[in-house]
Order: C-alpha cells, then sequence, then structure tokens
C-alpha cells in the first residue's frame, strides 16, 4: 500500500530532482498582458475632439513670416516695445557726443577753408557742412536706428509704426538743424548769426521740456515728426 501524494511528488511518489521541472506544472507566461490592467479594445486613438483635427497645424498664418535676407527681427518693429523711454538727460548726453564728431571735423575743414579760399569760400563751406549734418542724422536714424552718440549710450530711435525712422521721418526729426544752415548763410550780416544762436537754443529748451513732460518722453521734433521716440535698448 502506497503512502499519501504530497502536492510536488511525481506519478511514482518521487521528489523532482532540483533542476528538473514537474511535469504536471503548466510553465508560467511572460510577456502575457494583464487583462484587469488595459483599457479594453477601441480606446485608442483617443475620441475625437481631444486633439485638433488633421490640418490644424502649419497653416498659412498661423506663425509669422521669417523676416527678408539681409533684414533681422531687430528691424521689423519687435523692439518698439522693448525697452523704456528715453529722459531728456540721456538723449541730451547722446546730442553731446555726436555735436563732437560732427563738430570738430566740421570746425576743422571750416577753418583750413577760411584761410586758404576767404571769406565767400568759408561761407560757402559752412552752408555745405551745416546740410551734412542734417545728413549724418538723418542717415544713421532711418538705416541704423541710432547715431553713434545713441549707440554709445544704448538708445534707439524708433518710428511712428514702431519700425526704423523712413528717411523722410528721420529728416522732419531733425529738420531744426537747419537753423544752423540759416546761421551760415547769415553769418555776414551783423547780430542776425546771434538772433538764430538763440532761437536754437530757445527750441533746445521747448525740446527738453516737452520730453520731460510727455508720458512717452517724446518732444516736439518727435510729435513733428508723426509720433517718434527714442527708447533705452
Amino acid at each position: 500500500m502506497s503512502g499519501p501524494q504530497y502536492p510536488g511528488t511525481g506519478p511514482e511518489g518521487q521528489q523532482p530532482q532540483y533542476g528538473q521541472s514537474d511535469p504536471n506544472q503548466q510553465p508560467p507566461q511572460y510577456g502575457a498582458p494583464d487583462q484587469g490592467s488595459y483599457p479594453p479594445p477601441g480606446q485608442y486613438p483617443p475620441p475625437a475632439g481631444q486633439y485638433p483635427p488633421p490640418g490644424q497645424y502649419g497653416q498659412p498664418g498661423a506663425y509669422p513670416p521669417p523676416p527678408p535676407v539681409g533684414q533681422s527681427a531687430y528691424d521689423q518693429g519687435i523692439y518698439s516695445t522693448a525697452g523704456q523711454p528715453a529722459g531728456a538727460g540721456i538723449r541730451l548726453g547722446a546730442r553731446i557726443i555726436d555735436g563732437l564728431i560732427v563738430g570738430i571735423p566740421v570746425a576743422i575743414v571750416e577753418g583750413i577753408i577760411g584761410v586758404a579760399a576767404g571769406n565767400i569760400a568759408y561761407y560757402v563751406a559752412s552752408v555745405i557742412l551745416s546740410f551734412a549734418a542734417i545728413a549724418y542724422f538723418t542717415y544713421f536714424e532711418s538705416r541704423k536706428g541710432a547715431t553713434l552718440g545713441k549707440q554709445l549710450l544704448k538708445l534707439r530711435t524708433v518710428g511712428p509704426d514702431g519700425n526704423l525712422p523712413a528717411q523722410d521721418i528721420a529728416f522732419k526729426r531733425n529738420i531744426w538743424l537747419l537753423l544752423s544752415v540759416l546761421s551760415s548763410l547769415l553769418g555776414f550780416i551783423f547780430f542776425l548769426p546771434f538772433l538764430v544762436g538763440l532761437a536754437t537754443l530757445a527750441l533746445l529748451i521747448a525740446i527738453g521740456v516737452t520730453i520731460n513732460n510727455d508720458p512717452n518722453k517724446q518732444g516736439l521734433h518727435d510729435k513733428f515728426a508723426g509720433g517718434t521716440r527714442v527708447v533705452k535698448v
């Protein structure tokens, strides 16, 4: 009579040897999904409405176009909202620097012409060089956004539309410099250059006062040009 059969014994009542599998035991299944831990079939992809329908990405107008070749995003008005409006003090400093940059060479050339060619040639040269000073401010503000003085003090001139000022706008905001041309033209008439100088000084004071009193720090010349601004960068 045989003894009781215990779990794990073979058909002959013998214990299985180590390293041998029990022929009555099913081998474990690896990689089989647990039917309770996965969502039921049909849940993927997610229901319609959770994601944008096809074709919504890359539509024309969804993103701003890249800047033209040779023009950076900085020139497209992005900088127009950046930086605080510059006050009268720092802008006066930039004007003084520009005055030295322009005025010293002009004075040297005028002096040479006056000594070498006489008074008439001196007056003609003064008028031409006065126009050259206006051209300096017009060129740098319309092409670079800042004169050399403004660049040194980290300032930038912004047009009414937020872009670089157009050439005519840059000329209009600096047209008051024509007073220096008038002074050169009237240089041979007694007292008139002095009166023009007083008028220039009065205009500079008016510009400084309007810059200080305006919330956007716009001077008379800025408003005359259609609303230009000078900002810190």
